[in-house]
């Protein structure tokens, strides 16, 4: 096992950084049209370290947060060794980035395409949840290839894809990988590459199972921990205790407020420079538990504030995709998520992080928060919660070492009792059938249904 070398005072300083740019790293041309074209124009923290050393072609070991421009670090240097040995354009297969989610995996590629549009290397994906067949044959046909593990492996075992050609290994949010128990997938994968390659590690924390797994596949690599260069995000974390049947009107009468404060936060903001996909407007994330609860807030928010997207299992890929450009363009503000958006979505615009229902453990807490702030932004993450609900979150507080505070909303009315609740959904009958069984037989009086043929204005039975 190889003992990693921490480079970690090796780095620059963030003033270093600030005069920076991309210049210094002598990209072809045509990676630094991309760049132009993506106003790149100066480097984050984590791209200042991580891409002279991926530029040397040393196995790096980098840890970085999510939304810090970490995806152009190891992406620009791939271009860049591609184009320095002429790489060809369309296959076989040179470069393999992994990803845990299938999300994360477009994105990728999306950030692949702009930066490397003038290279001309065709980058494919492979992920379940979609048509096999043309990831089948984009497979065939790319140089560079961003997979999750699973469709990868499915691919590998039916010999649909060759990876005998791969020099270069990427395995992105690492942490995440551990965390929906895909090192088996991925130890299987790195063993069936060729071991004469460049492979870098990124990921914000690092547990020992992914320490031990990033230093039996790298030679000697460099360690990188930009997490206390970079500028930290400025989250504030609000608590609003409300009872259950009360929630939903809370929201619908936060949501008015926090759309203004999204908007005056983005204008007082400097848009990123590494963040070409600013918002003139804030977004606003709101979490929830399942996905009949996504469902339900989507349509009540939706007749309220006009567009809403939502993100949750039963969607197919296309439809996510469609929900996910809303928020990217702005036509939606607001998205309402299970936690298939915890981690790996860059929407680097979203201001606000509501919590609907509160997570069950210190780690999905610290996945949805990191929605916002990103890029450098501010941020505010709310959580809706009962009284039975508080004393968990306050050990939380403890556990993540973050600061709680109470919030009340003025005049919001918490003592309404449920039946005056217009939201309450258990008292809205109105419009649904009732399934309860009529009683058979008898009469409201008690008689029977059969023996009034001698009372008034009873028909006399006929006789057959």
């Amino acid at each position: 096992m190889t003992t990693p070398h921490n480079d970690t005072n090796e780095q620059n300083t963030n003033a270093e950084t600030e005069q920076a740019s991309f210049d210094q790293f002598s990209f072809d041309q045509r990676i630094r049209s991309g760049l132009a074209a993506a106003k790149f124009t100066t480097p984050t923290p984590v791209q200042q370290s991580v891409i002279p050393i991926l530029l040397e072609r040393r196995d790096t070991i980098a840890l970085a947060n999510t939304g810090t421009g970490k995806t152009a670090a190891f992406l620009l240097p791939l271009l860049q060794h591609l184009a320095s040995e002429d790489a060809l354009k369309r296959g076989p297969v040179r470069a393999l980035i992994l990803a845990p989610t299938r999300e994360l995996a477009l994105q990728i590629q999306k950030s692949c395409i702009a930066l490397g549009q003038q290279t001309g290397y065709r980058c494919g994906a492979i992920y379940g949840g979609a048509g096999a067949a043309p990831q089948k044959k984009a497979a065939k046909a790319s140089t560079i290839i961003v997979a999750t593990p699973g469709r990868l492996l499915d691919f590998m075992d039916q010999k649909e894809i060759r990876l005998g050609g791969v020099d270069t290994l990427i395995i992105d949010e690492a942490d995440r990988m551990f965390d929906l128990g895909f090192l088996p997938d991925i130890q299987k994968i790195l063993d069936r590459v060729p071991s004469k390659r460049t492979t870098a590690f990124f990921s914000a924390t690092m547990p020992k199972p992914i320490e031990q797994l990033a230093c039996t596949y790298t030679k000697d690599p460099k360690v990188i921990d930009v997490r206390t260069e970079e500028a930290k995000p400025d989250i504030s974390h609000e608590l609003f205790t409300v009872p259950p049947h009360l929630k939903k009107k809370l929201l619908l009468s936060l949501m008015p407020l926090l759309l203004n404060d999204s908007d005056s936060l983005v204008s007082k903001q400097k848009r990123a420079e590494h963040s070409p996909h600013s918002k003139a407007d804030g977004g606003i994330i709101i979490f929830a538990n399942t996905k009949e609860t996504c469902r339900a807030l989507e349509r009540t928010l939706a007749s309220k504030f006009g567009e809403v997207a939502a993100l949750h299992s039963d969607l197919s890929q296309s439809k996510r995709n469609k929900m996910l450009e809303k928020m990217q363009t702005g036509e939606a503000r607001i998205l309402v998520a299970t936690d298939l958006v915890a981690r790996g979505i860059d929407l680097d615009h979203i201001t606000h992080i509501i919590q609907y229902d509160t997570p069950d453990s210190p780690d999905k807490y610290i996945h949805r928060v990191g929605r916002t702030a990103r890029a450098y932004r501010k941020g505010t993450a709310i959580t809706l919660l009962g009284e039975k609900e508080l004393m968990r979150m306050l050990q939380m507080e403890q556990e993540i070492g973050k600061s709680f505070a109470m919030r009340k909303l003025g005049n919001f009315n918490y003592n309404e009792p449920s039946g005056n609740n217009k939201n309450d959904s258990r008292n809205d009958s109105r419009g649904k059938p009732s399934f309860k069984r009529k009683p058979q037989g008898k009469k409201p009086n008690g008689k029977k249904s059969g023996g009034n043929a001698g009372s008034r204005g009873a028909k006399p039975r006929r006789k057959r």
